[in-house]
């Protein structure tokens, strides 16, 4: 997806080739709530490829610049290459818009003739990416009235009528898939053609805005969303590049969900949507940020809790959603996405997140409409999690058609597998899914003592820990194995996965170091980053998508852990590696990048397939701040600790409007030689902030 440029607002997303089209047969396109939209759309003049400039993308809106190759004018004078020049400003509020600007730098004038060709096939997003449907609903085309609009209509096996309908200011000529605008452009004249795409659902009314009007909406709504933010800064262009576009990135991403709730979708193109997952470790991520979207994503997973075996979904009591889908295929459960409960690390996740909420909030009024929630997903870990009572949380797919053979973070099919290359096969007890159980487990404790189960949770953890550090650590690698699989081997392969256990505070004292040392070898840190897997193993593929790739949510987690145990080092280490990274992305982080070794004067190289912009890439920029200011609150006991160690490229931050409670503070961090200060500016109200 290099190559490509994304808008994207909500549910809705237009990808295109750097020059705004989408050719037919490509995966490429107008996408809604799943489906596609548009599959073809491309802009011509006089019947001939534009010729690419340049273009910016920020957020829902994009701006393409073209030039024309050498023309035979409709009035027979020549056109010379060069001298016209098209802007293609495309954006995403309600609907899409494009606004062509067409100049004309010549000193006659010039007719032109710009032709816009459109098609559609209505496709389920799981089509597009390789699924096939045995049979197509019906699609036909309708001229709307006086030429002025054309209608692409489809109505679905699933009894779903979509439309895409085209509305242009001025009206062009319109024959059949292609809309014809004969413009005539004096000299050194400006003209402007209005496109707006509608495209409906379901019988939902066309909901339709001029262009300006479309433009300001979205423009309140972003300024809106900035004003509510933490605002950080710091003395660092690239650091501050790379915040401004995590914050447009991570606002483009947020679904206003059918229940009136916000919550972040995964990454575009493949997985905008609901991810339990995702959503909850984006909100983790960002709770210094704006704590109120995990608050909202709590809320809406809890709706959609699990409360019954089915093993055509995954779903248990108890359990947290994978993946939700509204398309045609899961309308007619062709796929099992209505949602798909195939994850075995959501559910503690969810636990984890209302324990951060509640520390950064306080919010009393949460943790007690939560309880119900809490306590199911709370006994799903015994019941359902721990499969053969062995006191580890394993996994095995029960949705045999099209659920996940992996149900980590790591889920593609190979990715957990032996120093000798051999696959694991499940039930399988991940590594990093021991901490996050134990973790969970005591937060639960901590938000409800009084409850029956507190003790034990507790307990429970205290077995686990005791039993994990012990059966999972590798002595003569010194590393925790990734996995055990169900012969109760140890999956040997050094890999990320034991890194998340830091985080979770599982790993004992003694063994962090050992921990630390190993991660930061050349085969396990690549120079851009920690590698999935390290590059000394059999199953080493630096293109791979989870055995030797980089993830930068997957960083952010181990860098936070290896902060917790005091290991500041290798900590900024890792962050300063990623942020020089991003310099090679456009300031953002994408879903995952190869793994190749740094080298002098070469780029880091992206994935093929990769989601940018993706959620918990771009959360990982705010988890790194937090773990370079060292940020640990504590709303319910009325403190906010700060253990500040501040790379050495980065002398000075300010945070501004940070909410600890119901307070808002403002800190000031400042490096001088290798110590890091901090001050409160003003007041923190009832919050003492204390260094530790």
């Amino acid at each position: 997806m290099n190559d490509t440029i994304v808008i994207n607002e909500g549910t809705t997303f237009m990808v295109t080739d750097s020059m705004g089209n989408v050719p037919r047969g490509t995966p490429l396109g107008l996408f809604r709530s799943d489906t596609r939209y548009l599959n073809k759309y491309i802009l011509k003049v006089n019947n001939k490829d534009l010729v690419p400039l340049s273009f910016t993308r920020r957020g829902y809106i994009a701006n393409i610049s073209l030039t024309n190759p050498e023309l035979n004018g409709t009035d027979k004078n020549v056109v010379p290459e060069g001298t016209l020049h098209i802007l293609r400003t495309m954006f995403i509020s309600t609907n899409f818009y494009e606004k062509l600007f067409v100049k004309n730098t010549n000193s006659f004038p010039v007719k032109l003739s710009l032709e816009l060709s459109y098609d559609t096939d209505f496709r389920d997003i799981f089509e597009v990416k390789g699924i096939s449907a045995a049979r197509r609903g019906l699609r036909a085309l309708i001229e709307g009235e006086e030429g002025k609009n054309i209608i692409l209509r489809y109505e679905g096996l699933d009894n779903v009528i979509r439309r895409t309908e085209f509305y242009f200011k001025p009206a062009p000529e319109i024959f059949w898939d292609t809309a014809i605008f004969t413009v005539d452009v004096e000299p050194y004249e400006t003209r402007e053609i209005d496109i707006e795409v509608v495209m409906t659902l379901g019988g939902v009314p066309v909901m339709r805005q001029e262009y300006g009007v479309a433009k300001k909406e979205i423009e309140e709504s972003y300024g809106q969303w900035q004003k509510q933010l933490t605002q950080i800064s710091t003395d660092s262009d690239v650091m501050n590049s790379v915040i401004e576009t995590c914050i447009l990135d991570l606002r483009s991403l947020i679904i206003n969900t059918k229940k009136g709730l916000l919550v972040p979708a995964a990454g575009i193109p493949w997985y905008d949507t609901i991810f339990g997952r995702d959503s909850l470790i984006t909100s983790l991520q960002t709770l210094m940020l704006n704590p109120t979207l995990a608050q909202s994503t709590l809320r809406f997973l809890t709706i959609y809790q699990g409360n019954k075996v089915d093993t055509w979904t995954d779903e248990q009591p108890g359990k947290i959603l994978h993946e939700i889908r509204e398309g045609e295929l899961a309308n007619l459960h062709h796929i099992p996405h209505t949602p798909y409960y195939g994850t075995i690390d959501a559910t503690m996740l969810y636990l984890i997140l209302l324990s951060e909420s509640n520390r950064w909030m306080g919010d009393q009024t949460l943790v007690s409409d939560l309880r119900s929630g809490a306590e199911l997903a709370a006994t799903w870990i015994d019941n359902y999690g721990d499969l053969d009572k062995d006191g580890y949380v394993e996994y095995i797919r029960m949705s045999e058609k099209l659920g996940l053979v992996n149900q980590g973070w790591k889920d593609s099919h190979d990715s957990i597998v032996f120093s000798d290359g051999r696959l694991a096969d499940a039930p399988i007890a991940l590594s990093e899914v021991q901490g996050y159980a134990y973790d969970a487990r005591l937060r639960f404790a901590e938000l409800y003592p009084d409850s029956d189960i507190a003790r034990h949770m507790r307990d429970k953890a205290a077995e686990l820990k005791s039993k994990f550090n012990e059966q999972f650590w590798m002595a003569d690698k010194g590393f925790f194995a990734e996995a055990m699989d169900k012969d109760k081997r140890l999956v040997d392969s050094i890999t990320t996965n034991p890194g998340h256990c830091l985080w979770s505070g599982l790993i004992e004292k003694n063994k962090a170091g050992a921990m630390a040392k190993r991660m930061m070898q050349e085969d396990m840190h690549s120079g851009w980053g920690i590698r999935t897997l390290a590059s000394s193993e059999k199953a080493y593929d630096p293109q791979s998508y989870h055995d030797g790739s980089i993830w930068p949510h997957d960083n952010s987690i181990v860098a936070w852990g290896l902060k917790n145990y005091g290991l500041v080092e290798e900590a900024n280490n890792i962050i300063t590696s990623l942020i020089e990274a991003s310099r090679h992305f456009d300031y953002r982080l994408p879903e995952l990048f190869c793994g190749y070794k740094r080298e002098e004067g070469k780029a880091p190289i992206i994935y093929h397939s990769t989601c940018s912009p993706q959620a918990w890439a771009s959360g990982s920029i705010i988890l790194f701040i937090q773990t370079m200011l060292g940020l640990y609150p504590d709303a319910p006991n009325g403190v906010l600790y700060v253990k500040p160690t501040l790379p050495h490229w980065l002398k000075y931050v300010t945070v501004k409007n940070l909410r600890v409670g119901k307070e808002s503070i403002n800190l000031e961090f400042r490096r001088v030689n290798d110590k890091t200060t901090f001050d409160v500016i003003g007041g923190a109200g009832k919050i003492k902030v204390e260094g530790i």
